[in-house]
């Protein structure tokens, strides 16, 4: 192999890695997703189509965490059907946007509104589960590959996603392309 042979096949060969993957997840919270029930199925909100992001400040990398929001009137917000680890608890918890929601059976709960909250986009209950970040990245490298293309002498790598969001897939190329631009130039 070339030298420039071997320097691309050392760049797919990080872009495609877990450590990427990882990173990725991490940067862009690919291990919380968020969706509304639907007649024929659920729908997945990511994006523009997205009213709240949760953060959870305390829990670890591998905690499996799930509950449903439910908007009521002033920015305040009833939390139920917890889940944590495969453990389900009882109740509910109301709190206000953009408050720390401290006693949840599930642990700390920060839910903050996204650009793009509004009216109509905080009628229906919306379900929230954050996953094991190691379990996200493993998704993840199930759903994107890297590979030289031949066709230019095999110095260009063509990066694929499959996605149910289309603006999600788009984030994940350009989130793995920044992480690379930082760590590898």
């Amino acid at each position: 192999l070339s030298s420039s042979n071997t320097n691309i096949i050392n760049e797919l060969s990080i872009i495609t890695s877990k450590d990427m993957a990882r990173s990725v997840v991490k940067r862009i919270a690919l291990n919380v997703n968020y969706k509304v029930s639907g007649k024929f199925r659920d729908k997945i909100l990511y994006g523009t189509s997205l009213p709240i992001k949760a953060e959870f400040p305390g829990l670890n990398d591998n905690d499996i965490v799930s509950f449903d929001v439910d908007f009521l009137k002033d920015n305040k917000i009833k939390l139920s059907n917890f889940t944590k680890n495969g453990e389900t608890f009882s109740g509910e918890v109301k709190g206000t946007i953009g408050y720390n929601i401290a006693n949840t059976p599930v642990g700390r709960i920060v839910v903050l509104k996204s650009p793009n909250y509004n009216k109509q986009n905080t009628q229906r209950t919306i379900h929230v589960k954050r996953s094991a970040i190691d379990s996200a990245r493993d998704n993840l490298l199930g759903r994107y590959s890297g590979e030289l293309n031949n066709k230019q002498g095999g110095t260009i790598i063509n990066l694929t996603v499959k996605d149910h969001s289309a603006q999600r897939g788009e984030d994940i190329l350009n989130t793995i392309i920044a992480i690379y631009k930082e760590n590898y130039i």
